[in-house]
């Protein structure tokens, strides 16, 4: 509604405004990034989040790294998201869409036995389906390069998931 939108717009000022004079405590830090991305602000969003992200007192969990991650390389800071991602690595070394953002970050940087190495770590964290998916990528990347490796990871894709027609075909 149209008072709502005043509304956020007089918080942001006030807020925008608060920072300037002094650190936000982390809750309105925290508040100011949603409220820019309740705009649809991803640039401010981002400025803001990652401020709220490096205060010590945010505890920022994996989510919110691979949340601002994700605004970073949609503004196309794919090296500043790839430190995020890594930090969401730091915090929670087992979580597999954080393994999976790196890969897709690596992948696009021409990084593939990197990228590679992501995804074969992501499939440890992960159901025998969705490993042998991501073996298989992994498998796919080095490939043109690396047969021997490639066909080691298409081979534990198969001890992953046996009914894996495409790591079968894929071997032959």
């Amino acid at each position: 509604s149209a008072t709502h939108l005043h509304d956020s717009e007089n918080a942001i000022r006030t807020l925008d405004a608060a920072q300037h004079i002094q650190e936000l405590p982390v809750s309105q830090q925290l508040r100011l990034a949603e409220l820019y991305a309740q705009q649809n602000n991803l640039e401010k969003f981002a400025a803001a989040f990652e401020v709220w992200c490096d205060m010590p007192d945010a505890k920022a969990h994996c989510e919110d790294h691979l949340r601002l991650a994700r605004a970073l390389e949609s503004l196309e800071r794919p090296d500043d998201a790839l430190t995020r991602v890594e930090r969401a690595l730091a915090i929670d070394p087992q979580n597999p869409a954080a393994w999976d953002a790196a890969a897709l970050l690596r992948q696009e940087r021409g990084e593939l036995d990197a990228a590679a190495g992501d995804y074969e770590k992501a499939a440890s964290f992960l159901g025998p389906d969705a490993a042998a998916t991501h073996l298989i990528q992994a498998a796919d990347l080095v490939a043109a390069y690396d047969l021997e490796r490639a066909a080691e990871l298409l081979h534990k894709a198969i001890a992953r998931d046996a009914a894996s027609a495409i790591a079968h075909a894929a071997t032959t």
